[in-house]
């Protein structure tokens, strides 16, 4: 059964005067809308219905011809809720443009952008981090006092202000700068003498000659400097600083935050360091000690190394120079070859044993060929065999040296690597340094040590206490000689002479329990 309001609407579309009339005007009166509503309002409440009549409109499998009515209304069912559907997507997709056109004229820049921008979607867009990274890689220039904003405030008080005369200002402002040490202190703090001259001096003000000021240039000169005496005489100019100012250039640089200027300036009047600089000078202590503590090993190594092999001082030199001459091939500086690269090409030349530093080492090496080659016997063992004077040398490993020594380096290596992860948490990301390798410090020692081992070889064959100690038992006293040291402070004079006892003349133990028990 159709509803009432439909029959109403079905009346009021038959043709009449007055509704032509207002069609053809194209306008509807609140009645036709109020029940075009409640159509629509019905059609929602029973929405099946309506939806197999338009599925069966379009198929055409319509059991009975719809009224033309029912057609109309279909009809414009369906056009509404296209358009509906097609105004949604729309405003879907061009929400941007949709949100800044409803902006109010009264927005300001920030809230248009705003408007305009890209939704987060969870991951920065390149060109964002371009931008970011251009304005964070430097400070926001300091604005200038005239580019800042001035507000004018509404005056609060409408009334008008008398103006003061000069001796009225003059009055008070003398009055102010004599009641004001007085005023710091409450009632109850002050004695009996403090009261009693708080008391005389609003006492005088309402006395007749209380505001009298000199009227001329000289009285007023001389006002001001019996208030600069007593001022001198109270100390208050004994503690002004003297000379120029200093201007710290800093103070005024347009990249420099004033916070960051002022802690600065407090870190380095009070030699106050951040604790990552702490951190850093003990890090960078022990990679020193551990450094030079491996580098001075294996020089002793290969020195004695070298030295055990036999043969004569030129001999030993010429293999240190070979050797060193191996390892710089095989293990160059990576700074080194980075600047040879980029760099002219300069011919290093090989200090000889003469010291005039025109030698290549070939002489040396020729030397060495004509005493007669390399003795070596056959109990000593090396982890490399000795090179003969007329082979190229290899690089110096020793292996059983590094097997030896692996637990130690470990352990260093583990303990550094741990001050330099306490060290990277504190510093700032520019400052942090990377993580030891056991490998990269071996090598690097291997590199740093070589070519200090014909030099040593030298003083090995030149000085005949080389590596002997320097700890004497007795001599002369030479303060001066570059062997004196505190322990020689406390040498005798005199050779110490160390006598054997006969045996007839031996007193032990054996002999002291005998005594003991044949006097109990």
């Amino acid at each position: 059964m159709r509803p009432l309001y439909q029959n109403v609407l079905r009346a009021s579309d038959q043709p009449s005067s007055t509704q032509d009339k207002t069609n053809n005007e194209g306008e509807d009166g609140a009645m036709r809308r109020r029940l075009e509503d409640l159509q629509e309002e019905s059609k929602l409440a029973e929405p099946r219905r309506y939806i197999k009549a338009i599925h069966a409109q379009e198929s055409g499998d319509l059991p009975t011809r719809p009224s033309k009515h029912e057609t109309n209304t279909l009809d414009a069912l369906k056009e509404r809720l296209s358009q509906k559907i097609q105004s949604t997507e729309f405003k879907y997709e061009n929400a941007r443009a949709v949100a800044y056109s409803q902006l109010s004229d009264a927005a300001d820049k920030e809230t248009r952008d705003t408007a305009m921008a890209r939704p987060w979607t969870g991951t920065e867009s390149l060109e964002n981090g371009v931008l970011r990274s251009l304005h964070e890689s430097k400070p926001r220039l300091k604005a200038s006092p005239s580019s800042l904003s001035r507000r004018t405030s509404l005056p609060i008080h409408l009334a008008p202000i008398r103006r003061l005369s000069k001796n009225e200002r003059l009055g008070s402002a003398r009055d102010r700068a004599g009641s004001y040490p007085l005023l710091k202190k409450a009632e109850s703090e002050l004695n009996d003498e403090e009261r009693e001259a708080r008391s005389r001096m609003f006492r005088e003000r309402f006395e007749p000659a209380a505001r009298a000021m000199p009227n001329t240039i000289q009285g007023l000169t001389a006002l001001a400097n019996e208030k600069i005496e007593e001022a001198i005489s109270k100390g208050m100019f004994k503690n002004l600083p003297k000379g120029p100012l200093e201007r710290d250039h800093h103070a005024e640089s347009p990249f420099i935050d004033t916070t960051e200027y002022l802690l600065n300036r407090m870190i380095q009047r009070q030699e106050i360091v951040p604790p990552w600089i702490e951190k850093q000078q003990e890090l960078q202590r022990e990679i020193k000690a551990f450094r030079s503590s491996m580098r001075v090993d294996w020089k002793r190594h290969v020195v004695r190394t070298i030295a055990s092999w036999g043969g004569g001082p030129d001999i030993w030199i010429s293999r240190a120079e070979e050797y060193a001459r191996a390892e710089k091939i095989v293990n160059p500086d990576p700074a080194a070859a980075y600047n040879e690269s980029i760099g002219p090409k300069l011919k290093k030349t090989t200090p000889s044993i003469d010291g005039t530093g025109t030698g290549t080492g070939e002489s040396i090496v020729n030397k060495g060929a004509e005493s007669g080659g390399v003795s070596q016997s056959d109990s000593q063992e090396s982890a490399v065999p000795a090179p003969k004077a007329n082979t190229p040398a290899v690089p110096f490993r020793d292996s059983n040296w590094e097997k030896t020594e692996l637990s130690y380096h470990e352990v260093s290596i583990k303990n550094l690597n741990a001050m330099t992860r306490s060290y990277n948490l504190q510093a700032p990301q520019i400052a942090q340094r990377p993580f030891l390798t056991l490998r990269r410090e071996i090598l690097s020692c291997y590199r740093d040590v070589m070519p200090l081992i014909p030099a040593e070889m030298m003083e090995r064959a030149k000085n005949p206490d080389y590596g002997k100690s320097k700890l004497k038992l007795g001599g002369d006293l030479d303060i001066n000689s570059p062997d004196g040291s505190l322990l020689s402070l406390l040498s005798t004079a005199e050779k110490g002479k160390v006598y054997d006892e006969s045996e007839t003349k031996v007193y032990g133990l054996k002999q002291f329990w005998k005594d003991l028990f044949t006097r109990s």
